[in-house]
């Protein structure tokens, strides 16, 4: 029984770490593909939006961070690195948007880079009660405006 619980267990954080390359990767490439860091935030937003809004189902890292982090240190753990990727993605993309006159420079790009991936994460869970486009696009526009 001990056995297939860790096994069950290893799945479950092998699955966190497959899942945070599924789920930052694309932020690179949109930046890359458009030439343009603040279209790439603008498009990841977007699309994270469009996959909300279709499936209401959430984020596995979000739901692992909310449901099983609490009380397992080693989701946490995985949890907390899947963050601080996607922080570290976010603010690589200000920062280069600040260099290329797209983002505000008196724009703080850490604290930006919280904010928006704290969006991704909150949106996905509005979309499970909330799935209406409209108030998901709003988000979007006003975490855009947040840019400069």
């Amino acid at each position: 029984m001990i056995a297939e619980h860790d096994r069950v267990v290893d799945r479950r954080l092998a699955a966190l770490d497959r899942y945070r390359g599924t789920e930052v990767a694309p932020l690179q490439q949109l930046g890359d593909a458009l030439g343009s860091p603040r279209a790439g935030i603008e498009a990841y937003l977007r699309a994270v939006v469009d996959d909300a809004a279709a499936n209401c189902l959430g984020c596995f890292v979000g739901n692992a961070t909310a449901e099983r982090a609490p009380h397992d240190p080693e989701t946490a753990e995985r949890t907390a690195e899947s963050l601080t990727v996607l922080q570290a993605r976010f603010e690589r993309a200000v920062r280069q948007g600040q260099a290329q006159g797209e983002i505000g420079a008196d724009r703080n790009p850490p604290a930006l880079a919280r904010l928006l991936a704290n969006t991704v994460y909150g949106r996905r869970v509005t979309a499970r009660v909330s799935p209406d486009g409209a108030v998901l696009d709003d988000v979007v526009d006003q975490t855009m405006q947040l840019l400069g």
